[in-house]
This record gives structure tokens, sequence and C-alpha cells, in this order.
């Protein structure tokens, strides 16, 4: 398998004084577990990298490097560019939101519980908009965040 852009994406390190990380730290480790080309995005724990290596197998490797080089747990998840511009291109609002700080994309680690989801559904947000597509059982999302 050749070599592919992946974005990987930490939840909840460097908010409140927990799960502290440096961005050097945490590019340095991503390297030595094998990622190439590893960019990261202010102290956000979000990240781009090569590797041959699928989604399940990255989000592995990312979680066991973190867990054994610094000592804590992070839930991570891990898609590919193609499949975030495939999001970006699907825009579920076309013309009607224009405003793209406004938007918001939730990225699940599991599918959402289907009553859960379907009560969300039916909740009027006004003025915000909810759109959810369960793509591959375990992605949703959320756009057009307006005054919250």
């Amino acid at each position: 398998m050749a070599a592919s852009d992946l974005v990987i994406l930490l939840r909840g390190i460097n908010v409140g004084g927990h799960k502290r990380m440096k961005m050097a730290e945490l590019r340095e480790l991503l390297q030595e577990a094998g990622f190439t080309d590893v960019r990261t995005l202010l102290q956000s724990g979000n990240v781009v990298a090569g590797s041959e290596l699928g989604e399940q197998a990255a989000t592995a490797a990312v979680e066991e490097a973190i867990r054994d080089r610094l000592g804590f747990d992070v839930e991570v998840v891990v898609r590919t560019g193609a499949e975030l511009e495939a999001i970006v291109a699907a825009d579920p609002f076309g013309d009607e939101a224009t405003d793209p700080k406004r938007y918001v994309v939730l990225f699940l680690t599991r599918p959402p519980d289907a009553d859960a989801l379907q009560a969300i559904r039916e909740k009027d947000f006004a003025p915000e908009a909810f759109r959810g597509d369960i793509a591959r059982e375990e992605m949703m999302v959320a756009t057009r965040l307006l005054e919250s």
C-alpha cells in the first residue's frame, strides 16, 4: 500500500491543563512510530501525516505511541485526506450557509445511538441547523454553527 495523507485528530488534549503535550513531541513520537511528513496545527492535536497504514491500524499506532511515551490514553480519530475532501465537496448546506467559520464537523469513533440521533434530528435548533450523515455508520456531520 502506498503512503497516503492521513488526518489524525486527538480528542481532549491540552484542555484545562489535562493531557498536556507539546506538538514538537507529538510530531517526534509519530515519526518514531513510522509516520512521515508529520505536520501539526497550533496546540490542537490536529495532525496531517503520511502513512502506509489503514485508518484502524493508524489509530491503534497513534494511541499506543502516546500511551507508551506520555503515559496516558487519548481518543484518536483518523480519516484520509480524500475523506475530508469528500465531506467538504458534499456540503449539506450548499448556498444556504456561506461562512466556513460557522461550520462544525463532528467525527465519531463509533456509531451513535439510533434513538439519540433520531431525537436530535427531530429537535428544532433554529437559527442553528443540524444535518447528520452517518457515512460508514460512524461519522456524523453537523454544520452551520451560527450564533452559539
